[in-house]
Formats: structure tokens, C-alpha cells, sequence
């Protein structure tokens, strides 16, 4: 067989779009705080807290690409798988309902569940950018790890060989001292606090559609 053979352009088009949407998708782990703090009073109209993290999800997982991999597992005294691990376009309705089931009770086991998610996370074989987003208000009431323990394992497990993940933390109170530890928790990695409101999610969902590089 002779000459050169040429794709057509409309493949060549096909192609880089392909590549381009593999090599964007992160993988979202979901991690929502369900102890009973999140049954206080939160926005201006009397919603709870929690009432807030599920208009706040809902927004997130519709703006993120059908692409992306998105699971969902909650906390309180113990950690629960609710929504394992796929794509977001077969997961979006069912994280919506499965944040409907969620009734807060118990204590808050917040710097554990967020170590616990961190290892499992590192633990599953991928090669695409991970990031575990936790919605909580911030206070950790069980005290099985310090915010201390909890930053020196985020900075060790961010140093090493294995797989990096970024956190990015949705703030549902107004007390200065659980916003500083959600602050240094996903400043410990790359990653970014913000206070739950829709307007935040917005821009939530604009920094995952960027590189996400991981120190």
C-alpha cells in the first residue's frame, strides 16, 4: 500500500473532542455532614443546615459534566456509603434522592471521616484527578483525632507517591473558629473553603473545570 493516509478532518474534530473530555474528568467525592448540628437554623428564612447542603448539592451536580465521577457518603458518628462511585450523568437523580433520606442525628466524627476519606480515596486505582468536597458546619464533637493529627496526615499523604486529593470544604456556620480549622483542612492540599450559599457553589463547580494541580 502506498501514500499517506489522512483522516478527515471531521474524525481529526472527533478525536481532539474525545481526548479533550477524558483527559478533563475529575473524580467528586460527595462527604455531607449528618449529625444533628445540621438540624440548626441556617439561612435567613429559617432553613436548616442541612436543608442548605441539599440545595447546595443539587445546584453542584447539575453544573458538573456528565463525564466527571461523582459518589456520595455522609457522617456522623459513623461514616455511610450512600451513592457509590460513577459517572454523574447516571448518578445526578440518584444523589438528589439520596440526600432526601438523610435525617441528622448523632455527634459530628468530622476530622476522622475526612482521614478516612482521604486513604480510601488514595486506596482505588485511578488516573484522574481526585477531590472530595465535605459539607459540614465545621465542628468536630467526636474527638477521635485533633484538627492537629488530622493536617499532619494531609500533609504527609500529599507528599508521597501516591495519589493526591484535593479538598474542598462548603462552610455552614457563622462561628470564626470552625471556619479557620475547614480553612486549613483544604488549604493542607491545594484546595479552597468557602461558606455554604449558592453563589459559592457556582464558583466551586468553575474551579473544578480548571487544572487541578495538587501540591
Amino acid at each position: 500500500m502506498g501514500g499517506n493516509l489522512i483522516p478527515d478532518q471531521d474524525v481529526v474534530t472527533a478525536i481532539n473532542a474525545a481526548w479533550h473530555k477524558l483527559s478533563r474528568r475529575v473524580d467528586v467525592q460527595l462527604l455531607v455532614d449528618s449529625s444533628g448540628s445540621m438540624n440548626d437554623a441556617f439561612t435567613s428564612d429559617g432553613s436548616s443546615k442541612i436543608q442548605a447542603v441539599r440545595r447546595d448539592i443539587t445546584a453542584l451536580v447539575n453544573l458538573l459534566p456528565g463525564s466527571d465521577h461523582l459518589g456520595l457518603n455522609a457522617f456522623s458518628d459513623r461514616d455511610i456509603t450512600l451513592v457509590a462511585p460513577s459517572s454523574v450523568h447516571a448518578q445526578r437523580q440518584d444523589i438528589m434522592n439520596r440526600m432526601n433520606t438523610i435525617t441528622p442525628a448523632g455527634s459530628t466524627r468530622l476530622y476522622e471521616s475526612i482521614a478516612d476519606e482521604i486513604h480510601r480515596l488514595q486506596a482505588q486505582p485511578t488516573r484522574y484527578p481526585e477531590v472530595l468536597i465535605v459539607f459540614t458546619d465545621g465542628e468536630d464533637t467526636a474527638q477521635h483525632l485533633t484538627l492537629d493529627q488530622l493536617l499532619k496526615q494531609l500533609t504527609a499523604a500529599n507528599t508521597g507517591t501516591q495519589q493526591k486529593v484535593k479538598i474542598f470544604s462548603l462552610a455552614y456556620s457563622q462561628t470564626r473558629a470552625d471556619i479557620e480549622s475547614l480553612t486549613q483542612i483544604a488549604q493542607a492540599t491545594g484546595g479552597q473553603e468557602y461558606s455554604g450559599s449558592a453563589a459559592n457553589i457556582q464558583q466551586l463547580s468553575s474551579s473544578l473545570n480548571q487544572p487541578l494541580v495538587v501540591p
